[in-house]
């Protein structure tokens, strides 16, 4: 069996009500391009996919949100590149270990 050469998990914030209370709210929980795929713009593709996936939910949608770690400064490159601004750093736990975690928001939406 072949792994995947990318996908994408996103979601719109109301079905985590505890998260976010604005039920416009969007967000993309990840984007996984395979290694010796990294580079040729599939993670780019996707996430136009996903902001185009979130329009018949929502026209005018609110926040498009992600989280990503702070040393991985080639997705972040990306995600601001793309038009995402940081808007927070935050830590999280994954069992004893704490991690740095950054906030961004889609800013270029059509109609903002």
């Amino acid at each position: 069996m072949e792994e995947p050469t990318a996908y994408t998990i996103a979601t719109q914030f109301n079905l985590f009500p505890a998260y976010s209370s604005n039920p416009n709210d969007f967000e993309i929980k990840r984007v996984y391009v395979r290694r010796d795929y990294e580079g040729k713009q599939i993670g780019r593709q996707l996430i136009s996919e996903i902001i185009t996936w979130f329009k018949p939910v929502d026209p005018r949608p609110g926040r498009i949100l992600l989280e990503v770690y702070y040393k991985n400064t080639n997705a972040i490159h990306s995600y601001e590149k793309y038009g995402f601004k940081q808007v927070d750093d935050h830590s999280s736990n994954l069992g004893e270990t704490t991690f740095k975690i950054f906030s961004f928001d889609f800013v270029n939406r059509v109609g903002n």
